[in-house]
């Protein structure tokens, strides 16, 4: 099993909905699926089965750089199709940044 930390929005995996900072055990690679994204952050590989969301709020706490800024618009746009977050109307990276940090705050 591999584990990766969830670094912006949120993330179904297995009918488990994560949040930002929580960490993620699953069999699969989450940064294949995510190219390009900066969503998740590959942890390491464990034996062990964890069942429930870990949330490491110290560590969450001090993280403030959630790679939006480094994000092409392209990255972006695809990182709100996944999430649900409509950019309606939103056309400069600004306002689609402030648009998702603003879903994933609420």
């Amino acid at each position: 099993m591999k584990r990766f930390k969830l670094l912006a929005g949120k993330h179904n995996e297995n009918g488990v909905t994560y949040s930002r900072g929580e960490i993620i055990t699953t069999a699969g690679n989450l940064l294949k699926h995510n190219r390009g994204s900066r969503k998740f952050e590959f942890l390491d590989e464990t034996e062990d089965e964890v069942t429930e969301p870990v949330t490491d709020e110290e560590e969450y706490e001090e993280e403030e750089d959630d790679g939006l800024d480094a994000s092409t618009i392209a990255e972006l746009r695809a990182m709100a199709v996944t999430d649900g977050i409509d950019l309606t109307g939103k056309t400069s990276k600004n306002d689609i940044i402030a648009t998702i940090r603003e879903a994933y705050a609420g």
